[in-house]
Parts: structure tokens; C-alpha cells; sequence
């Protein structure tokens, strides 16, 4: 059963589904909002894995969210969300999202199990987000969610 948290101090709200030890954090790109993935979380087999959503500042139920809208400011949103979750996690970067959950996993490499990124013009190598983060693994395709977010989902978090 689906779940509404709000982190404290700030505007966001993620939506858990699911229960498991480890989380799969699904993050929109541009003009989308948390909703573009109810169709994959719909059809997702995932066992021991619950599955997290929000909308970044900017979109979805925090049009409202003031400025700026920074790549910075959006992995900082997520990493809120990471760490109020407190689990290790899996995260699905679709467009604009990809570089976000880059960085997040750059900056959680402990927690971080592996990235999927999706109708993306990044490959996973991101210096920057890469730094002290060691090899982890990376599903990359360059559809989008409705013909690819599926098949890379499942698949990079299991058989």
C-alpha cells in the first residue's frame, strides 16, 4: 500500500510503495512529474525492494518551489529523500534526472547498489558524480520511460 512522507523542513514529498530492505528511488526528467512512472512501478517485479517517488523542485506538486533550480539543488533534494528513507537503494534517472542520481550515488556510495539511466545523454562515466565511488553497476538506455524505463528497471535490479 502506497504511502505519502514529507521530509521535514522542506517541500518535498515522496510516495513509498512496497516493503523491502532496499529501495528503488525513481526520479522523472524534464516536464514530467513522479506519475510518468506509476506504469513501470505497476508492471515491476522487484522482491525485497520498495519503490520511492517524488517530484523534483520545479515539478509536479511543487511547482510552487523557488528557485534555483540547479543540478546541485536537485541531487541535495534527493539525497533528503535517500537518507529519510535509510536504506540502500537503487536509482532511475530518466532525461534531466540521469546526472542528478549520479551525483546522489556519488555522495552515498555506501548506500548506492546500482544506477539505471534512462533516455539519457550521460553513460554513467560522470567524473565528477564517478569520484570515490568505486565500480557500480549501470544500466543505460537511451528510449524513454515508456520503452525503455521497464526493461532497464527490471533489469538492473534482477534476473
Amino acid at each position: 500500500m502506497a504511502s505519502s512522507t514529507i521530509i521535514p523542513n522542506s517541500d518535498i514529498v515522496l510516495r513509498r510503495d512496497g516493503v523491502g530492505d532496499r529501495a528503488i528511488v525513481f526520479m522523472h526528467g524534464w516536464i514530467d512529474d513522479m506519475h510518468v512512472w506509476r506504469p513501470v512501478i505497476d508492471e515491476l517485479s522487484a522482491p525485497g525492494f520498495e519503490t520511492v517517488q517524488l517530484d523534483l523542485a520545479g515539478f509536479g506538486d511543487r511547482t510552487e518551489s523557488n528557485g534555483p533550480f540547479t543540478f546541485d539543488r536537485f541531487a541535495a533534494d534527493v539525497l533528503a529523500v535517500v537518507d529519510a528513507v535509510d536504506k540502500p537503494f537503487v536509482l532511475v534517472g530518466h532525461s534531466m534526472a540521469a546526472p542528478i542520481v549520479e551525483l546522489v550515488a556519488a555522495a552515498r556510495p555506501e548506500r548506492a547498489l546500482g544506477l539505471v539511466l534512462s533516455g539519457s545523454h550521460s553513460d554513467g562515466r560522470n567524473p565528477v558524480a564517478r569520484r570515490g565511488h568505486g565500480e557500480l553497476p549501470i544500466v543505460s538506455r537511451r528510449g524513454g520511460v515508456g520503452d525503455s524505463g521497464h526493461a532497464s528497471a527490471s533489469g538492473a535490479i534482477g534476473p
